[in-house]
């Protein structure tokens, strides 16, 4: 059996598995960059909150925080990464990242509770079935919900996608008793802007726009009371947008007050009974606060160093591993002293998580063990495999 032969065989066993050992899981690097930054409050109150917690999160990554650089790691590996970004990752994939760092519960259709809502100016029937539709609307808008009460709700998208669904906003509660006929979905209905324009110009030449307007500001205010993150998955960024719920419901307000064209400006369309809305007019520093990173300014590839360093290691190994000329003498004390040593490096790379990432820091014990315990017992893989199948799996899978 010769050295490339080895390599191969047991690729899958040793290069593919780099990652679970050097990079701590999500939830333990969330609890030591907290440890790390007691200033940060891990339960927010507020946009203000989320917005400090990732500032700290991103600046430390391009500093080679290890903690940090764990975490921005599986945001760009299993959230915006362009191989899984359009087909792969969900939206629930990324309220449960979101629900992690800040320890909240991601909601579902049983814990969420219907709420109460303002009074207004209508007959008890309209008001009755209007109030119906928003608590079960506004129900459905909460993605996190906090122990100490705060909500968000969460809105993910790929670069391209430029609108908000944000989802249902009845129809029948909307235009009811405001106009009759409002239609389907889309040919007669609602489906694109120039439809709800249309609409619009027709509620306002029947004379009922100010109604119009205060229906749809009694529903908002209802309906959107929860602030907003804005997540959007680039490849190689990633940008987050939080919107207080105030500014995101006084634009919204302040378009439709001002009549249909103005409307429109920010009202797309409806598709079924949820409305969809522009998405940049949220992006913009007037109404949002953003924090963005390039994963390729973060020196991400300190990670990669580590992995880098890793192989070298279970590469030499191997060639030793691979020498025809090896003895199994003290075989016993053999993998005793080489699991010893690779438990002592995994060690010493959890202990450099908060420390700059470099050269020195990855030459540990384990190196200097495994060329001085391979090259003095010469040990054949090729022997290993024939006298003592069972043991030379497990020091390949201890690899």
């Amino acid at each position: 059996m010769g050295g490339i032969t080895i390599h191969t065989l047991f690729e899958k066993e040793i290069i593919n598995t780099n990652h679970q050992y050097y990079i701590p899981k999500l939830s333990n690097s969330i609890e030591n960059f907290y440890l790390l930054n007691p200033d940060l409050k891990r339960v927010p109150s507020s946009t203000s909150d989320m917005l400090l917690v990732f500032q700290r999160l991103f600046r430390k990554a391009t500093e080679n925080d290890f903690t940090s650089l764990s975490i921005i790691n599986y945001m760009h590996n299993n959230l915006t990464d362009e191989t899984k970004a359009k087909r792969k990752v969900t939206a629930r994939d990324i309220e449960d990242f979101i629900a992690d760092i800040f320890n909240g519960t991601v909601t579902d259709e049983e814990s969420r509770q219907n709420s109460s809502t303002m009074p207004i100016t209508d007959s008890s029937s309209t008001l009755d079935i209007v109030n119906s539709y928003i608590a079960s609307n506004y129900r459905e808008k909460c993605d996190i919900e906090f122990n100490n009460s705060y909500k968000l709700s969460i809105k993910s998208f790929i670069t391209d996608n430029k609108e908000i669904n944000c989802g249902s906003f009845a129809r029948e509660a909307l235009f009811k008793d405001i106009v009759d006929n409002y239609g389907g979905e889309r040919k007669s209905g609602l489906g694109s802007k120039g439809q709800l324009l249309d609409l619009f110009e027709q509620i306002e030449l029947n004379g009922k726009w100010d109604a119009f307007v205060n229906r749809f500001t009694y529903m908002t205010n209802n309906i959107f009371k929860d602030d907003l993150l804005i997540f959007i998955k680039g490849g190689n960024n990633v940008d987050i947008y939080l919107v207080d719920s105030t500014m995101f419901k006084n634009t919204l307000i302040s378009a439709v007050s001002s009549g249909p064209k103005f409307a429109v400006s920010v009202l797309n369309r409806y598709e079924g009974n949820s409305i969809r809305i522009e998405r940049d007019i949220f992006l913009s520093p007037e109404i949002s606060t953003h924090i963005g990173l390039n994963f390729n300014n973060t020196n991400e590839n300190a990670l990669n160093k580590i992995d880098l360093e890793l192989q070298k290691l279970k590469d030499k190994t191997l060639n030793y591993l691979s020498n025809n000329s090896a003895s199994l003498d003290n075989y016993s004390e053999l993998i005793s002293l080489f699991s010893s040593s690779y438990k002592n490096t995994i060690s010493e790379l959890f202990d450099i998580k908060s420390k700059a990432i470099n050269s020195d820091a990855l030459i540990t014990d384990f190196h200097n063990n495994i060329l001085q315990l391979y090259s003095a017992n010469k040990l054949s893989i090729t022997d290993m495999k024939r006298k003592k199948r069972g043991k030379s799996y497990n020091i390949v899978r201890e690899l």
